[in-house]
């Protein structure tokens, strides 16, 4: 996917540098997506045994950055097999307007892996009642670990 060139953890891979999105994302080290879905392929470069894979969300409702809806991690092999997919429905939180963070984690076991995909599926636009009623949220993403 391609992020908002505002909010670029500090490029094509922030998302895997190490470096921890603070609670105020404005100092930096987010990714941020806009109406749309984020979606990201890793190559572990070759097959590899996973145990799990974490990825980190932000929201801050009154900034218009809230969580997915849902994340879904697949699993492929060398050739692009597809050898597990899983999916987690978060239940977002649209009224309360405090600030966190949630590491959203997935137990996979899987042997010889080569690709991870992970998707995280949009809020879509604020809720009503909210300032910015009907626009597009944001997705905050930062960090996936993959073990």
């Amino acid at each position: 996917s391609v992020y908002n060139p505002q909010y670029n953890a500090g490029g094509a891979d922030g998302l895997i540098d190490g470096i921890r999105g603070p609670i105020d994302w404005r100092k930096g080290n987010w990714q941020g997506y806009q109406a749309t879905d984020f979606e990201a392929v890793l190559d572990l470069g070759s097959s590899q045994s996973i145990k799990r894979v974490e990825i980190g969300f932000l929201q801050d409702l009154r900034s218009w950055i809230l969580m997915p809806k849902a994340v879904r991690i697949e699993v492929y092999d060398e050739q692009m097999k597809l050898l597990k997919s899983v999916r987690q429905s978060i239940k977002v939180d649209d009224v309360n307007e405090g600030s966190f963070i949630e590491d959203i984690r997935f137990g996979l076991n899987v042997k010889a892996a080569r690709f991870v995909k992970v998707i995280a599926e949009n809020y879509g636009n604020l809720p009503p009642g909210h300032p910015g009623a009907g626009n597009p949220a944001f997705i905050f993403t930062d960090e996936i670990i993959v073990e």
